[in-house]
């Protein structure tokens, strides 16, 4: 592995390689970032599209790529933050710490930690952005 290389970068080389150069069909590395094998063939609609306008606007993120697993993924977390927060949420626009503390970030880290797996993210530590993501959804 370089020095420079990512982890997703590397699942996703060896991945290509052995489901899509290869072409096995079993024992090959999984990526759900890999947008050959999960394509978004629907409109995303308006709420993921801000949300990936506003991601991208993230200076420490370089998104590079994302797919119709990541689409799945935000909505599953916007129906938790609907829950969590609901009509809330506008308390909480400048208010980000306080959203911090009263969000159950530690009951959903895994659903948040999923959709950063969609993602090839080329620059940023994810797992430190985790609850900023609450904001785009």
């Amino acid at each position: 592995m370089e020095l420079n290389e990512s982890l997703w970068e590397r699942r996703a080389r060896e991945h290509f390689r052995e489901r899509h150069v290869e072409r096995k069909e079993y024992g090959y590395t999984v990526d759900i970032s890999c947008p050959d094998c999960y394509p978004i063939e629907r409109n995303v609609g308006v709420p993921f599209g801000r949300f990936l306008r506003n991601i991208k606007e993230i200076k420490t993120i370089e998104l590079e790529n994302y797919n119709s697993k990541t689409v799945e993924s935000f909505y599953k977390i916007r129906d938790i933050v609907n829950k969590e927060i609901g009509d809330k949420i506008g308390i909480y626009v400048d208010r980000k710490e306080q959203l911090r503390e009263e969000f159950p970030i530690e009951e959903y880290k895994g659903e948040f930690k999923e959709i950063l797996k969609t993602m090839r993210i080329k620059s940023m530590k994810p797992e430190k952005k985790l609850i900023e993501m609450i904001y785009y959804v």
